[in-house]
């Protein structure tokens, strides 16, 4: 794995090498003509990436901030001031292209929406209607930024080699594209913390995440307003984080489209609905459904040799249990239940049904299964050979003090009676 990453690196160092050597100018009276609009180029770039992890961990507050702060700089006391500072805010290319298109009414539509965002994923149970805000929410400012960014560049790029130029690849394109894919991978990342904190079991996490990202944007843009360079600095060492978190977040993100999205849209689109004996996943991994009792959608929480949160297929046959997880580039089959004094054990918790691999010292192995497979619990355990636990978790708790209450409540009956 890590030999991979180093190759791709390498090839990715190689090629933007070969860009920059493409888009480099061709003599020298060239490169004194272009020194100066290089130096704007790349102030302008600083001031189109600088505020990316801000808009990126909050978007309709950070687009509501920059919205904000373009429409104050129109006032005529602030227009007029000779405060360098403030100039250069006002003279931002960002800054100034954000308050071409903002209007106080619109200012206040985005604290708005960002404010049912907040409202919206502050909780566990108005999560799941917030997450799927928050994916409208990403999308939407995502586009708008990028718009943004094309407007705020200039068509005048610094000279490029033709090679480039025909390609259709000028660096006033490049560049918004470039911040485009950039925007898209933080806010997935940001959207992979945003589901884990929102299945963690802690009452109000939620709550201080969404206050904390909050902080942190308005942190961010402050930090932008004072030195451009030093926000786009951080935007990249976010970037390069983000990168190295990549497949944590797909894994995080997996475990929702799988356990959560999926059975939610097979309401509307059947295909997306999970079920126990899932032929045409079977297929595709090479196993004949009609030697299965069971082939279920599942996705490893802990499984030694894995990744957690990996996806798969749980399948089950006459005699073996077996997890085969299914990731990007390769797939690999896991058997269940072999090793000394194994067994499986079965439960509901709140988000998940529960499948586990015990032994003496413990939990061996965690599977989670879309609640969508209630009506086919009972296959699920039988095809499996597993214990049924019942409740677990959370579930477990409310399960339990409902009925230490029945049976405080039948007590004070018998006793009225």
């Amino acid at each position: 794995m890590r030999s991979r990453r180093f190759r791709a690196a390498v090839v990715f160092a190689l090629a933007t090498c070969a860009l920059a050597a493409l888009a480099a100018p061709g003599d020298e009276q060239q490169m004194r003509r272009h020194a100066g609009q290089v130096g704007t180029w790349t102030l302008l770039v600083e001031q189109v990436i600088g505020p990316l992890p801000a808009v990126a961990a909050t978007p309709f507050f950070g687009l509501a901030m920059l919205s904000g702060v373009g429409l104050v700089t129109d006032v005529g006391f602030v227009k007029d001031t000779r405060w360098g500072w403030l100039q250069g805010v006002r003279d931002n290319a960002i800054v100034a292209e954000a308050r071409r298109y903002s209007t106080w009414p619109r200012f206040f539509v985005l604290c708005a929406l960002a404010l049912v965002g907040y409202l919206a994923n502050s909780g566990k149970l108005q999560g799941l209607a917030g997450k799927a805000f928050r994916v409208f929410e990403d999308s939407s400012v995502m586009v708008g930024y990028t718009l943004l960014a094309i407007a705020a560049l200039p068509d005048a790029a610094p000279a490029t080699a033709p090679a480039v130029t025909q390609a259709g690849l000028g660096a006033e394109w490049l560049i918004p594209v470039a911040t485009g894919l950039a925007l898209a991978a933080m806010m997935a990342v940001r959207f992979a913390f945003d589901v884990l904190i929102w299945l963690s079991p802690f009452p109000f996490v939620d709550l201080l995440f969404e206050t904390l990202k909050k902080v942190a944007t308005i942190g961010v843009l402050l930090l932008y307003a004072t030195s451009p360079a030093l926000s786009a600095l951080l935007c990249v060492v976010v970037l390069v984080a983000t990168g190295l978190v990549a497949g944590w977040a797909f894994r995080v993100l997996e475990l929702y489209r799988r356990v959560i999205v999926n059975p939610v849209l097979g309401h509307f689109f059947p295909a997306f609905f999970p079920r126990a004996l899932d032929e045409g996943a079977a297929r595709e991994c090479g196993l004949d459904p009609r030697s299965l009792k069971l082939a279920a959608p599942a996705v490893a929480l802990k499984l030694p040799g894995l990744p957690a949160r990996s996806g798969g297929l749980l399948v089950a046959g006459d005699g073996f249990v077996r997890f085969v997880a299914r990731g990007l580039r390769r797939r690999s089959t896991h058997e269940l239940g072999r090793g000394p004094g194994e067994r499986f054990h079965i439960g509901r918790s709140l988000l998940w049904i529960e499948l586990r691999v015990v032994d003496e010292r413990g939990i061996v192995a965690r599977f989670a299964l879309s609640r969508a497979l209630e009506p086919a619990y009972e296959r699920i355990r039988d095809a499996t050979g597993a214990a049924d636990l019942g409740g677990l978790g959370a579930l477990g708790l409310i399960e339990t003090a409902g009925e230490v209450a029945g049976r405080k409540l039948a007590e004070a009956e018998d006793r009225l009676r």
